[in-house]
């Protein structure tokens, strides 16, 4: 396929990384040379410097013959207007990354008007990746398929817990219908277990099942919390604005820290059953005083890295249980899972980013007689989990066959 993706910031580049090994020609356009620069000479794809509501610089970039076109710059307008001049050049499909919600719940009713294939907002993907979490704080990372009838969980094992020396035809007698589709060892190392693999200290299982299969699973190895009551959100912004409303639609008592008085009156109004707080997520002295430790769980989501990382650490020194933190650069994600057993971490542009590579693999239609429904990304993108439906099984010659066997490759 021939992809443009306009905007080569945090959302556009992470596209372009995941899609490197799959054969796809790729042009990225961006007003900034420094960031066409990066793409072109880290991810090998072609570069333009320019803007996506430039027709002479959408040519030069080849639209005329793109079979997809993303416009995932900052900001909303340019994208619109962006996939609004692609289409009358000739882009067969459009995607736009929309970040307002006005315009996020506008844009969904005039999609098919303004030809768009699919639009992205990573604040609110974010934001129900994080609710998920807080439903089941048990977990480390929380994702659902088939239609949300079916969740793939992480659990770290832990060393004095019931798994530890279980192999998997064990874990099957014990367990029941939990399926481990993998296990992270202490090394980073992804194992797509057999029978006869055991569980190690330190691993991270993957795990799957229907959702009150999941519950009963956590409690049986004692490791089961309800869904957190009291939450607490550091940061006002658009996350947690789209965060605020699922929490108090679960019935979630929610407290939002925020220091710009403008954005706090604002959040007030449109959420009166919430505390809005006026004041620095990062004062210690100010979070201890309106109740940190009587919180169930925290979410850290200022727009600064380095600050969510502190606030996260303060957070879990003074006992708060389920505690998930924003990271934008993706190292800083990987040193609080390793060093400071900080387990969910949440990037709206790597979520964004996947959700929409998943919908360009499903165009590519990579298994033969099927359809791609969707592609999630687990432990830091070593991991694809991939769901797809047998569209003719009369062609197909993998129907009919009991999965043991199937000649299924190693490692899936």
């Amino acid at each position: 396929m021939r992809i443009i993706i306009i905007g080569a910031g945090a959302v556009g580049s992470a596209v372009a990384e995941q899609l490197i090994n799959m054969n796809h020609n790729i042009v990225v356009i961006d007003k900034d040379p420094d960031r066409v620069q990066y793409c072109v000479s880290n991810f090998d794809v072609s570069g333009v410097v320019g803007s996506g509501t430039d027709f002479r610089v959408l040519r030069e970039a080849g639209v005329t013959k793109a079979h997809l076109l993303l416009a995932v710059t900052g900001s909303d307008e340019v994208n619109l207007i962006s996939c609004l001049f692609a289409r009358k050049a000739g882009a067969a499909e459009t995607i736009a990354r929309i970040t307002n919600p006005e315009y996020f719940e506008q844009i969904e009713v005039m999609k098919n008007d303004l030809g768009l294939a699919m639009t992205v907002n990573p604040d609110s993907i974010a934001a129900d990746e994080i609710a998920r979490q807080l439903r089941l704080p048990s977990a480390g990372q929380v994702d659902f398929c088939a239609g949300g009838r079916i969740e793939i969980v992480s659990v770290a094992v832990a060393s004095d817990g019931p798994l530890v020396g279980l192999n998997m035809i064990e874990f099957r007698k014990r367990y029941g219908s939990i399926l481990v589709c993998a296990i992270e060892n202490k090394d980073g190392e992804i194992v797509i277990p057999s029978g006869h693999t055991a569980i190690n200290d330190g691993d991270k299982l993957y795990i799957t099942a229907r959702p009150s299969g999941i519950i009963n699973f956590f409690k049986k190895i004692k490791m089961y919390t309800s869904k957190a009551k009291r939450v607490m959100l550091i940061g006002g912004g658009k996350i947690s604005y789209y965060l605020a409303e699922d929490l108090i639609d679960m019935g979630m008592s929610v407290t939002i820290v925020e220091h710009n008085q403008t954005r706090a009156k604002f959040l007030s109004e449109a959420f009166p059953s919430a505390e809005i707080m006026l004041g620095d997520g990062a004062d210690q002295a100010l979070l201890l005083d309106i109740g940190i430790e009587a919180m169930d769980a925290l979410a850290a989501l200022t727009d600064v890295d380095e600050e969510n990382i502190l606030i996260s650490i303060f957070s879990k020194s003074v006992g708060v249980d389920k505690i998930v933190t924003r990271i934008d650069k993706r190292s800083y994600g990987k040193m609080l899972l390793d060093a400071l057993n900080i387990e969910s971490v949440v990037s709206p542009h790597w979520v964004a980013a996947n959700r929409i590579v998943g919908y360009i693999r499903g165009k590519s239609n990579i298994v033969k007689d099927s359809k791609i429904d969707a592609i999630y990304k687990l432990a830091g993108g070593k991991l694809e989990t991939l769901e797809f439906r047998i569209l003719d099984d009369k062609k197909a010659d993998y129907v009919n066959i009991p999965l043991k066997e199937l000649p299924i490759k190693k490692n899936v």
